[in-house]
């Protein structure tokens, strides 16, 4: 009896963490990580690499960044968002991010399967594993971004030139699946 009731708490945790109420209220809850502004340049370099490297479609990208206790993860202040404007994806703070229908497990809201509209596209979200700066003229950092169950996995770097812009490139490292 125990043992089921377990088995059967477990079950209602898994299946109610995955629906989209649950993912928008975890979102919102999210603070905003303001950056010194070299931080937030450096770091606006090497993702607006990343983000272009993103597979080709018109679906926002949702950027997650790292921080300090009490939150540990953070949504990006406005200003790395406007550094992050680019042709190939809007990029948008997680409280925005549209739905995900790509899901390991099932997932039933009221006894149904959410339907995935025809030729709707997962978001891309875009997670900031760890930034560091390394000195004052360049930074390093692990990003992965998962569209649906597909985890792509990137190592970038920005660096300023001698007319102190930030240039980055970004190294796709393999995928996983989650």
């Amino acid at each position: 009896m125990h043992r089921r009731l377990v088995w059967s708490v477990a079950a209602i945790l898994v299946c109610v963490s995955c629906t989209p109420h649950a993912q928008a209220f975890g979102q919102q809850s999210r603070p905003v990580l303001t950056l010194p502004t070299d931080t937030r340049h450096a770091l606006a370099a090497a993702l607006h690499e990343l983000v272009e490297a993103l597979p080709k479609d018109t679906v926002p990208a949702c950027l997650t960044l790292p921080g300090p206790a009490p939150a540990y993860w953070y949504s990006p202040e406005p200003q790395l968002l406007e550094e992050l404007r680019t042709p190939a994806h809007r990029v948008v703070v997680p409280a925005q991010c549209p739905q995900t229908y790509d899901v390991m497990a099932s997932v039933y809201i009221d006894n149904h399967n959410p339907v995935r509209p025809p030729g709707y596209i997962d978001p891309h979200n875009v997670d900031v594993d760890k930034y560091e700066l390394v000195g004052a003229d360049s930074v390093s950092v692990v990003v992965t971004a998962h569209q649906g169950t597909l985890k792509r996995h990137y190592s970038c770097s920005a660096h300023r030139d001698q007319h102190q812009a930030w240039r980055a490139r970004c190294r796709y490292l393999g995928m996983s699946m989650a």
